[in-house]
């Protein structure tokens, strides 16, 4: 039963990945990615090098100004979780065989596992755009911040002064790591939620998304400082976290905690709603 459960989620992960849409999207987010590097690809002299962790914390951490590439892998990422679930033809005949409470867990561990296999191909990406200067060195180049302010154009990366002097380059990555891999999932299961709750409206998650964009940048401009202890987006982001030099900005603990209990508050809805539900209204719009 486990293997068949395994096999259904690697075939749900395939139909979301490996489709022309969604090639399509991951081709357009690397080039993104890559155009992003090119600035700091081209501050670093030939014959220095930084660690391979370094070039997806640089596109993690980068600061809110528009257009970021947090902004742009959010776009991707949540385009694709969108998709979530696949109600094709065959989807009415397919619920008549399958309990609907392991089916909706199966949705929730396709969120997870598509969200970890996003980020491992975002670092991919970010390791091809820095091949020529990257090392298996786990520490922070010391002329890492030079090389920074060095970059020309908008179209730029850049690691805080404080991640760099307060925390190792390993804890830093770890942290932004999980950082976004909970945004994601947080994100997805919002998502799916919005699909059962408006099934007719495949695609209506993806407005709250974006309004959930605009308000970081509300935080940003217009709003005191308090606000980013409600924005998943500016929680997301080691950029605005507490590294021990100013406590106005949230903690990392209360990143982590704002993101594990948004989880587990949005399972539970989720599942509560999806079980009292007719799972067939979804296909009302099919899939083609």
């Amino acid at each position: 039963m486990n293997k068949r459960r395994y096999s259904l989620l690697c075939m749900e992960l395939r139909k979301l990945l490996i489709t022309p849409k969604a090639i399509c999207v991951l081709l357009s987010a690397m080039a993104i990615n890559i155009t992003y590097l090119a600035g700091i690809h081209e501050a670093i002299p030939a014959k220095d090098t930084i660690s391979l962790l370094t070039p997806m914390l640089l596109l993690l951490s980068s600061p809110q100004i528009f257009p970021s590439p947090h902004f742009f892998m959010s776009v991707f990422v949540f385009f694709l979780l969108a998709q979530i679930p696949f109600t094709g033809r065959d989807f009415p005949y397919h619920m008549i065989r399958t309990d609907k409470k392991k089916w909706i867990k199966r949705q929730i561990h396709l969120i997870v596992l598509a969200n970890i296999v996003l980020f491992l191909f975002f670092f991919l990406t970010s390791v091809i755009a820095l091949i020529p200067h990257l090392s298996l060195s786990i520490e922070w180049n010391n002329n890492l911040l030079t090389w920074q302010d060095e970059q020309i154009g908008i179209w730029y990366t850049y690691i805080p002064y404080a991640v760099i002097h307060q925390v190792s380059l390993v804890q830093a990555f770890l942290c932004a790591t999980c950082l976004w891999i909970l945004y994601g999932i947080c994100g997805g299961l919002l998502l799916l939620l919005l699909r059962f709750c408006v099934p007719r409206v495949k695609n209506a998650g993806l407005g709250i998304i974006f309004c959930m964009y605009f308000y970081d940048y509300l935080c940003e401009y217009n709003l005191p400082y308090v606000a980013r202890f409600f924005s998943p987006v500016a929680l997301s982001r080691i950029t605005f976290l507490n590294w021990g030099y100013d406590p106005v900005f949230p903690s990392v603990l209360y990143a982590f905690l704002f993101f594990s209990v948004t989880c587990i508050v949005l399972i539970l809805i989720t599942m509560n709603i999806g079980k009292s539900m007719e799972l067939d209204r979804i296909s009302s719009r099919i899939d083609r």
